[in-house]
Formats: C-alpha cells, sequence, structure tokens
C-alpha cells in the first residue's frame, strides 16, 4: 500500500500566536490587564519588549513616578542595569515583567502596579502566582512544560490550578479567563 501521509508538525498547521497578537484580542474582549506566564526569566523580559511599542498609558507620569520613588534606595550603580532601563521604558506603556531574578525593589513595584490596574500586562515566571491578589481579568499560559532543574516537564495539575486562578479579580469580576495557547 501506500506511505502514510507526511504529518506536518503542530508549529507548521497552527503557528503559536505572538504575545502582541494575543493581548490585542483580550483587550478587544475588555480581558485587560492580563497576566502572560512564561517559564524562563529572560521569556518574560523579551515578551515584555515585545508589547512595548504600545502607546503610553493614561497615567503614564504616575506609573514612571512611581518606579522612580521605588528606585530610591538603588545605587546609582544598580540604576543603570538592564532590567531598571527596561522597565523605565515598558512600564510606562503598560507592560512589565517579573521572575526571581530581579531586583527585589522592581518586582515590588511591578507588582504594586499592577495591583493598582496600571499594567495592560505583567509576564511573569510562575513565583508571580504564589501569594499575590492582583487584579488580572485573564492570564495567559505560554506553554505546559517547564524546565525544573533538571528536564522539561508537563505542568502539574496544582501548578496548573495556582496560576489560572490568578484570573478574576475577586469581588469584581464574576469570572476570570485563562488562555493556554497550542
Amino acid at each position: 500500500g501506500l506511505p502514510p501521509p507526511r504529518r506536518r508538525p503542530r508549529s507548521e498547521v497552527h503557528p503559536i500566536p505572538s504575545p502582541p497578537e494575543v493581548l490585542r484580542l483580550l483587550g478587544e474582549h475588555e480581558l485587560l490587564p492580563a497576566i502572560y506566564f512564561l517559564f524562563s526569566r529572560r521569556a518574560t523580559e523579551q515578551a515584555a519588549e515585545q508589547c512595548g511599542g504600545w502607546g503610553p498609558m493614561p497615567d503614564a507620569d504616575a506609573i514612571y513616578r512611581r518606579l522612580e520613588h521605588g528606585l530610591e534606595g538603588l545605587s546609582a550603580t544598580d540604576r543603570t542595569i538592564g532590567q531598571v532601563q527596561l522597565l523605565r521604558r515598558l512600564l510606562p506603556r503598560g507592560s512589565g515583567f517579573h521572575h526571581a531574578g530581579m531586583l527585589p525593589t522592581l518586582k515590588i513595584v511591578v507588582e504594586d502596579l499592577l495591583a493598582a490596574g496600571q499594567l495592560r500586562v505583567v509576564f511573569a515566571t510562575d513565583t508571580l502566582s504564589l501569594g499575590i491578589n492582583a487584579p488580572a481579568r485573564a492570564v495567559v499560559l505560554g506553554d505546559l512544560t517547564k524546565y525544573d532543574g533538571v528536564s522539561r516537564r508537563p505542568l502539574a495539575a496544582s501548578e496548573y490550578r495556582q496560576l489560572t486562578g490568578r484570573a478574576g479579580r475577586r469581588g469584581l469580576d464574576v469570572r476570570g479567563v485563562a488562555v493556554v495557547l497550542y
């Protein structure tokens, strides 16, 4: 008989949508702010940078002042590191990132701005899902596997619940939306 047809990898059949595409759709459905979970520090910063082309937030000046207030305790050298410079550019445009490799004061500023509803999106590793009550209408899972220090493995059911449980603002939203990218 005939050989079976060659199957294309899923990524060829359905390309994974980019963070700006996903967020544009969420915005059209009034599902912002969102937390967009990715499982590498570098990926969170790169995705936030991809979304840095949005216009400024209506309260961009207040966002910038909050960041500068948070930086007051840093040395002049620390104020020049890449994370600080990137957040100075992105936060007033409504995009931020959060991961364990950040300076603690930067994490606090991002958490405060998200909690105040002053950001459109925060790209984060799963460390943000622990113990924060952030007003996100939607959560996006950029992947269903993560590196655990030894190998890549599927998310555990408890990890999935913890991440998706960040969607929906307690007392404000009747529902929260979790988006899983194919």
